[in-house]
Formats: structure tokens, sequence, C-alpha cells
């Protein structure tokens, strides 16, 4: 939750700028899941890019990452536009406090997100031809 610090933190500074508030949730959010997701993700299935004699399969991540680029960006988008959309609105219309408003829109915000991504990754059959002994 070091984005509901970050948020915060600039609500302090700036109270009745909804517009900055709502730019610098956004970058907080990106910066921090981001980051961490592409880590794990890799840390998770390292396996999955070595073939058998032990060399990194490039093609296989020249593929992978073509396909979660391309889901992940589609999702962020919409992540974005929610998470920038609903702080803005709230900021502007209601009378509640910067932590509780950046919960409440990264809530929304990461159910669109995962709601997509999830959609997505399905439809492009990502996990398909995933060797079960390698994972």
């Amino acid at each position: 939750m070091i984005d509901v610090l970050i948020v915060g933190f600039v609500v302090a500074l700036y109270p009745n700028d909804p517009f900055l508030i709502s730019a610098i949730s956004l970058i907080a959010d990106f910066a921090i899941y981001n980051v961490l997701f592409i880590f794990l993700f890799f840390v998770d299935n390292r396996k999955r890019y070595f073939d058998t004699g032990g060399k990194v399969n490039k093609q296989k991540i020249q593929e992978d990452g073509k396909k979660l680029i391309t889901a992940l960006g589609i999702s962020e988008f919409g992540y974005l536009a929610t998470k920038f959309l609903s702080t803005y609105m709230m900021f502007s219309y209601t009378l509640l406090g910067g932590s509780q408003i950046s919960i409440l829109t990264t809530i929304l915000a990461w159910l669109t997100y995962l709601t997509s991504a999830n959609i997505l990754i399905k439809r492009q059959h990502f996990f398909d031809n995933v060797d079960k002994n390698n994972v």
C-alpha cells in the first residue's frame, strides 16, 4: 500500500488539485505494481524458457512476450482509465479523504485490470502449451 502513502502525501500538499493527485496516483501504481509483476512472473516461470539442454529458448520468450505485452497492455489501458477517471471524479465530487479514495479507486481499477487480463490471456491461449512437467 505504498501508493496510498504517496497519494496521502500529495493530497496533503495539493488538496485542491484533483488532476495532479490523479496523475501522481497513476504513476505510483504503475511504478510499484508493474515492476513487481514482471519480476515475479519471470521468477515463477523461469523453467518455461529453458530447453532440455539448459539453453534459453529465445523464440519462446519472444512469443510469450508478445502475447503478454498485448494482453497486459490492453488491460493496463483499462486500469489507467478507470483509476484516473474514478480518482478525479471522487476528488471532485465527494468528501472522502485521500487515503480512502486511493484505496477505493485502486480496488475498482484492479477489478477492471484483472477481469480484462484474464479474458485476454484466455483468448490468446497463453497457458495452453505449457509443459506440465516444467511448471
